[in-house]
């Protein structure tokens, strides 16, 4: 199903990924090591565990038959963040429970002989292998394996006994802090030396994903082939379109202007709501205002209740102009392209226990699923911190900085956080922690470039563009890039505009002047 909020395995639950897919499974074929590129929560997990079933032979795609027989062993880096502490023990025991478990399923003869290679203890013929007793033996002695003893135990089993092992990491910039490991090391020694090993890895196209597409002279994986996979997010039409289906097989319906619409009905009067002229722009205006406003109650995380009230009383629970906020707010949501959001949004009106909703449900909907979105993005952010920054109050302070939501120049910035610490920073100490940050991908520097029909609205060239460092995570990012610096210049315009506003959206007016917080 769609809306089922867990990572996709099969094929027929991943929407609109054949092309990244097949792509992925090309590469596996011919190539020791892919790598897949995506921001979070744009579904990378999803297709990664969906090709490694198709090439398990556990599920099947139209276009694509596997040369070879494969064993699928998926790693999640994330388990890292999870333990609070990066070190090799963790990583080894990963690899080699998640080895146990694919071998116990694809032959208990080449995993006899796995286990035979790490142990150096032969399992006779017709005994059932302990697997408890094996992890229970690797707790007592797990100094003696190292992370080449498994590889190379992997890869002498798939080739005595004919297939191919495919080794998936996930997040694999988290595998990369684990220390003494080099990652990189290891992958040019199964590129060159270890034939019967393939090698998925998936993450931001930072730190060592850097190393990997684009090494230097000095790094190991200079001169190889590393194949490339970038999972982009959703259009936002495509991500109506999920919405639809999800709706769908929630069974919810909607109740709108007095009529109860199935989800493909209100998905259409949301693609054909659309602001023009004038008054559009006025309107779009209006819109941002309560939008940032509506994400400060998110991230805040204050019960989005009271920002409903705020809204409904000031432009009528019954209003237009009401509506026209709710169409708007989907259709913004829907422009953030990650699949995720929506699913999660949906599940959340399915759990109210009713088929029929209305608009204030979605509103309440879309608000939960932002803020555990936006909750997960700070917790993984500080938990890094707190573990691996020799001064976390400092990175935490440029984190809380940014979470302002305004693009902010390297001065503004090093002033807010100075004022938070409540201390000097020298310029090399602030820029290298920015660096460090930007590194990690949590930090990027943007320059937006407004709307042409808005700079021309407020006859201000100078305002054409705006520049400053921004939370990079994918949802903060394009919530930050609405955040323009021209509330005042808008609110002119919507003066000088006022007597063309129908009488219905007059209350809107005030909506600059007085904000819910």
């Amino acid at each position: 199903m769609y809306s089922d909020p867990h990572v996709k395995e099969h094929v027929n639950e991943l929407f609109d990924r054949r092309e990244e897919l097949l792509k992925l499974l090309k590469h596996v074929e011919e190539l020791s090591i892919t790598v897949v590129l995506g921001p979070r929560r744009v579904g990378k997990s999803s297709v990664v565990k969906v090709a490694l079933n198709i090439l398990s032979g556990k599920d099947r795609i139209e276009g694509y038959r596997p040369r070879h027989k494969y064993v699928p062993i998926y790693v999640d880096g994330r388990k890292f963040i999870e333990e609070g502490k990066y070190s090799a023990r963790i990583l080894k025991k990963m690899l080699l429970y998640a080895a146990i478990e694919s071998l116990r399923k694809h032959s208990k003869d080449a995993l006899k002989e796995f286990l035979r290679l790490i142990t150096g203890t032969e399992v006779s013929k017709g005994i059932e292998v302990n697997i408890s007793i094996i992890k229970a033996w690797y707790e007592r002695r797990y100094s003696e394996v190292g992370m080449d003893d498994i590889i190379n135990a992997l890869d002498e089993v798939a080739g005595r006994y004919g297939f191919k092992v495919v080794l998936a990491i996930d997040e694999a910039q988290e595998i990369g802090r684990v220390k003494p490991l080099s990652l990189t090391a290891l992958l040019a020694r199964i590129h060159d030396n270890l034939h019967n090993i393939k090698v998925i890895l998936t993450g931001s196209y930072v730190g060592i994903m850097k190393r990997i597409l684009s090494p230097g002279v000095h790094d190991y994986m200079y001169g190889r082939t590393v194949g490339k996979v970038v999972i982009n997010r959703l259009s936002g039409d495509d991500i109506l379109t999920l919405l639809e289906l999800c709706m769908k097989e929630k069974g919810i319906e909607i109740i709108d202007r007095k009529r109860i619409l199935g989800p493909q009905e209100f998905i259409q009067e949301v693609r054909k709501h659309e602001l023009r002229g004038p008054i559009g722009l006025i309107m779009k205006a209006i819109f941002y205002a309560l939008y940032m406003s509506f994400i400060k109650h998110v991230i805040e995380g204050k019960d989005p209740t009271e920002f409903l009230h705020y809204v409904k009383k000031t432009s009528g629970a019954r209003s237009e102009a009401y509506r026209v906020f709710v169409l708007e707010l989907i259709r913004y949501i829907a422009e953030l392209g990650l699949p995720g959001l929506v699913i999660l949004t949906v599940n959340k009106l399915a759990v109210k226990g009713r088929r029929t909703v209305k608009l204030d449900d979605i509103i309440i909907a879309i608000s939960e699923a932002l803020n555990e979105t936006v909750a997960a993005v700070i917790s993984e952010v500080m938990n890094f911190i707190n573990t691996h920054m020799r001064d976390p109050e400092l990175y935490k302070a440029i984190m809380y900085a940014l979470s302002s939501l305004k693009p902010l120049s390297w001065s503004e910035l090093k002033r807010i956080v100075e004022a938070a610490l409540n201390r000097k920073i020298d310029d090399k100490t602030f820029t290298n922690a920015l660096r460090m940050l930007m590194d990690l991908g949590y930090v990027t520097k943007i320059k937006v470039e407004l709307p042409s029909e808005l700079t021309q609205a407020l006859e201000e060239k100078s305002v054409s563009s705006y520049s400053g460092y921004i939370l990079s995570d994918v949802v903060v990012e394009i919530i930050t890039r609405t955040y323009l610096d021209i509330r005042n210049e808008i609110k002119r315009k919507i003066d000088e505009l006022r007597p063309l506003l129908p009488k219905s959206l007059q209350a809107f007016l005030d909506l600059n002047k007085r904000s819910p917080g």
